[in-house]
């Protein structure tokens, strides 16, 4: 549980790094990723991903209403936050 838990940090670390307006956030432990917890337009698609449902630790980049897999490499995160800037 303890890499799980330094994993969770270092992929929250690298959402935040970067400043932008219309940038959001959501740092969740995996038992609270179920509708109830999130946006609307999250509601169905977070909860269902295999990484999710499998109790993985992972970030998701979602962008004009279309997500990428999930991600669970600090530098896959970073690369993928920077292209889509």
């Amino acid at each position: 549980r303890d890499l799980q838990d330094a994993l969770a940090e270092n992929l929250y670390r690298e959402a935040v790094a970067g400043f932008a307006l219309n940038k959001t956030v959501l740092r969740l432990p995996i038992s609270s990723a179920v509708p109830e917890n999130l946006p609307p337009a999250l509601a169905e698609t977070i909860p269902n991903l295999p990484a999710v449902r499998a109790g993985q630790t992972c970030a998701v980049v979602c962008s004009n209403f279309t997500c990428q897999p999930p991600i669970t490499a600090p530098d896959e995160l970073r690369k993928q936050l920077t292209t889509e800037k």
